[in-house]
Order: C-alpha cells, then sequence, then structure tokens
C-alpha cells in the first residue's frame, strides 16, 4: 500500500515533465517539417554544384591537354584532343570524393548545409570567373595561329596581285581586240587608198583630154573627132561612175567656203561679187575615200580688196 501511495507521488510529481515532453516533441515534429523542404531545396543545389564543379574541372583538364598538345607540336595545322584514361579516372573519383563529401556534411548537420552551400556557390562562381591572367592566356594566340593567320595574309594579297593582274590583262586584251578589229575594217575601206591615187591621174588625163577639144569643131563634117570625143566623155562618166561604188568622190568647191582639210591654196586674189575666204578657182580636182581626203583640191581663194 505504501509502495502504490510513493509510486503515484512520483507520478504526480512526473506529470508536468511528460507535459513538457509532449510539448518538446510536437515541437521538433514541427521543426522538422519546416526543415526537410529546406533541405531538400539544399539536396537540388548541392547537386547543381557538383555538376558545375564537374563541368569546370572537365574544361581546366582540357584546355591544359590542348596547351600541351599545341606546344609539343608547333608546326601542326590541325590538332585533335582525345582525353587520356588517366584523366577521365581522374575525374571520377574527384566526383565521387566531392559526392561522397557533400552526403556526408547533409547528414551531420543541416544547419551547417545551410552555410556550406552558399560557400560552394561562391566557390564555383569563384572558380568559374576566368582571372586576369587566364584571360590574358587565352587572348594571347599559339604560335601555330600565329603562323596560319601569316600564312592567310600572305594569301590574301597574293589573291589581290593576282586578280589585279588578271583584270588589267583582260582590258589590254579587249583593247587590243578593238584596235585590231578597227585596223580590219580601216584595211577593208582604204586598202585600195594607193590604187585609187594612181587612178586619179588617169582621171585627170580624161578630163583634160575632153576639156581640150573645142566644141564648135565637133559636127558631122568630122566624124572621127566627133566619136573619138564622144568615147572620151563616156569613159570619163564610166570611171566616175566606178570611183562612186567603191567609195571614192569627186570635189568640186567652186563657190564653198575654204576648208584646209579638202582644200589647198595655190593663191589669193580679190574678185568682185564673192565673199571672201570662198574658193573662186580650182585648179585641180580633189578626191575623198570613205570620207578621208585622199587628194586635196587645188583651188583660188577670194580675199578682200
Amino acid at each position: 500500500m505504501r509502495k502504490y501511495l510513493i509510486t503515484q507521488e512520483h507520478e504526480a510529481e512526473l506529470q508536468p515533465a511528460r507535459g513538457n515532453h509532449s510539448h518538446l516533441t510536437s515541437r521538433a515534429h514541427e521543426l522538422l517539417s519546416r526543415v526537410t523542404p529546406q533541405q531538400n531545396r539544399q539536396e537540388t543545389e548541392l547537386e547543381e554544384a557538383q555538376k558545375g564543379m564537374t563541368v569546370h574541372i572537365l574544361r581546366r583538364s582540357t584546355t591544359r591537354v590542348r596547351r600541351e598538345t599545341s606546344s609539343n607540336k608547333l608546326g601542326a595545322k590541325f590538332t585533335k584532343f582525345k582525353p587520356r584514361k588517366n584523366t577521365q579516372n581522374q575525374l571520377a573519383d574527384s566526383h565521387a570524393s566531392v559526392c561522397r563529401a557533400a552526403q556526408s556534411s547533409m547528414r551531420t548537420s543541416p544547419r551547417l548545409l545551410c552555410v556550406a552551400t552558399p560557400q560552394k556557390n561562391t566557390g564555383q562562381n569563384a572558380e568559374e570567373e576566368p582571372s586576369p591572367a587566364a584571360s590574358e592566356q587565352k587572348a594571347e594566340p599559339s604560335a601555330a595561329e600565329k603562323l596560319l593567320a601569316e600564312e592567310k595574309a600572305k594569301l590574301e594579297d597574293q589573291l589581290r596581285d593576282m586578280s589585279d593582274k588578271y583584270k588589267r590583262a583582260l582590258a589590254d586584251a579587249e583593247n587590243v581586240r578593238q584596235r585590231s578589229q578597227k585596223l580590219v575594217e580601216e584595211a577593208k575601206l582604204y586598202g585600195i587608198q594607193s590604187f585609187c591615187k594612181d587612178l586619179l591621174e588617169v582621171a585627170d588625163i580624161l578630163e583634160k583630154a575632153t576639156e581640150s577639144v573645142p566644141k564648135e569643131e565637133i559636127k558631122d563634117e568630122n566624124p572621127h573627132l566627133k566619136s573619138l570625143y564622144e568615147g572620151l566623155v563616156m569613159t570619163e562618166v564610166q570611171i566616175q561612175k566606178v570611183f562612186k561604188k567603191h567609195g571614192l568622190l569627186r570635189l568640186d568647191p567652186v563657190g564653198a567656203k575654204f576648208d584646209p582639210y579638202e582644200h589647198e591654196a595655190l593663191f589669193h586674189a580679190p574678185v568682185e561679187g564673192k565673199e571672201p575666204g570662198t574658193v573662186a578657182l580650182v585648179s585641180k580636182m580633189g578626191y575623198k575615200l570613205h570620207g578621208r581626203t585622199l587628194r586635196p583640191a587645188l583651188v583660188g581663194v577670194v580675199k578682200e580688196a
């Protein structure tokens, strides 16, 4: 009976402690419910940090291997990079160690995890941000790139020179073609120039022969002279037709303005009723072949009295 009473007294004394224990238990459950979403979020951030760190390590190792390859092979124009097995194993080991360390820190204390996550992110950002020295190293091209750039510049200069020479050669060829074509056309037109010059003497003789026959002597009583005169006139007319057919035209500048390109002045004399500077007398007829003066006309020019 006494034992029961003592237990009951102890129960009465322990009742407040039990109430405090239940309160603490509910408070702990409430804190755990608050910590669990935050812990999930921190786990996600930690996984992202691990992935970023792995990518950064891969980039740095790739850059280092490429630099070693380019320094060993300066003359190579193209370099293929293949990561080595040792590098891959080291990267895998480093990734696994990072994962184990993160899991152990997450198990020990959520509060430490909250503090460690920003530090990890800060460290990752510091590693991702390139230092000025690294940026300068990246900006400086390698020896192979310099050689390729110099060779490219030389080839571009040669290309410009060859293009310029090619264009000049085309222009020269076109000029030669046009000049040759013009010479051929002129040869076709003026190839008979010397032959025509010789025939002009024959035409002059025929003209003088017909002019020397007196008109009063051409009668039926003198049939031989009449026939000879008519034959000379017909010959002169026919030779002028042949001249005209081949582009040789006769110039009769009586009364025309004196032209130094078509006329040759033998004398100047005052003539009443005629304007000064005009042709008053033609001593010898002139001829033009396709617009070019073959023989200027010998003329007398009127001058002021």
